[in-house]
């Protein structure tokens, strides 16, 4: 820890020359702690905010493989970049 790695990350990740490149995003800092499921819900309603898109209701309900299964389907034919920050 405290070498830098996020602040430098960060400054690349809010370029929007590199941003441009990708049709959907999301920055994700995971606790020490986490579940799968959560994770994904966040992922994916990242991905649609990131293109100013409504997400789905229903993702809240979803157990994991639908929301595996709901983020395959969002991503087909995207370019798209995650960033899961301060993974234990």
């Amino acid at each position: 820890g405290g070498r830098g790695k996020t602040t430098l990350a960060k400054k690349v990740y809010d370029q929007p020359k590199v941003m441009a490149h990708f049709d959907c995003y999301a920055w994700i800092t995971a606790s020490q702690s986490y579940r799968v499921e959560d994770l994904l819900r966040t992922v994916i309603k990242k991905f649609y905010s990131s293109r100013k898109e409504r997400f789905p209701e229903e993702i809240d309900t979803m157990d994991e493989e639908s929301l595996i299964s709901t983020s395959r389907e969002y991503l087909q034919q995207k370019r798209y970049i995650v960033v899961l920050d301060d993974v234990w």
